[in-house]
């Protein structure tokens, strides 16, 4: 299935090349809204959490967006079908503080990091089974049918 505007990252496993990151922010993979991994959920959020974070890291262009339209007044919010003020503030959660999005930004980046890593080991270890394989078994020749 193909969705429209999205690009799927495909991992370098080149050991000679480096290491490239799927999304210019990975505390929000270029989204805007911050994505908590399971594993740390209960380290960034204390009881229900129902509304999305809106990531808050300086670079972040897309957080930077959805901030601004937070900010923006009723007339330039038209364009995001938002007619009231209180309404949009009540969709998103902005207290996620530059800190905490520059701090899963590392950790998303290092998680990466370590998946590639991993997958170029696995695959160097596939390549020398391959090689193993083929070195150690020899194709039997066809019989011969002649009578």
């Amino acid at each position: 299935m193909k969705i429209k505007g999205f690009k799927r990252h495909k991992p370098n496993f080149d050991e000679d090349k480096p290491i490239t990151y799927p999304a210019q922010c990975m505390c929000c993979w270029d989204s805007g809204l911050v994505g908590i991994p399971h594993e740390l959920y209960s380290f960034f959020i204390d009881g229900e959490q129902e509304r999305p974070f809106v990531c808050s890291r300086p670079e972040c262009k897309h957080g930077r967006r959805y901030h601004e339209a937070i900010a923006a007044n009723q007339e330039q919010r038209k364009a995001l079908l938002c007619t009231d003020k209180d309404d949009y503030d009540l969709q998103f959660d902005v207290r996620f503080t530059a800190d905490m999005c520059e701090s899963l930004h590392q950790y998303q980046q290092e998680q990466w990091r370590k998946t590639v890593i991993n997958a170029r080991l696995r695959r160097e270890k596939l390549k020398e089974m391959v090689s193993d394989l083929s070195q150690n078994t020899a194709i039997p020749s066809a019989p011969n049918d002649d009578f």
